[in-house]
């Protein structure tokens, strides 16, 4: 059976049990993009509506340069994207749930 082909019938099984909007990352992928930094903006991002990078980066503390930098990977992997308005540029999870490939499947 085909990488692609175990793939496919894996996101059937999310969407058959829900899990519609769904991207599922490669496991080199995650390991890359998910430091314990980047897993504070995603947990922001679930949790409320942010209006830019500014006040995210104000909201955890941290340097906007820092954030920016973090924020730029996560919409390189497909994991957030960006809602424009004016000159601000607002992150939003792009989709509702995202998994991380599996080790093994049948």
């Amino acid at each position: 059976m085909s990488k692609s082909y175990r793939l496919t019938n894996f996101l059937r099984t999310f969407a058959e049990a829900g899990y519609e909007d769904s991207l599922v990352l490669r496991r080199e992928t995650a390991e890359r993009v998910m430091s314990e930094e980047r897993a504070r903006i995603l947990e922001e991002l679930r949790d409320d509506d942010v209006r830019s990078i500014r006040e995210l980066a104000r909201r955890l503390n941290r340097d906007a340069g820092a954030v920016k930098r973090d924020l730029d990977v996560l919409f390189e992997c497909d994991v957030i994207e960006y809602d424009e308005k004016g000159a601000r540029k607002a992150p939003r999870l792009k989709y509702d749930n995202v998994f991380v490939e599996p080790l093994f499947t049948r």
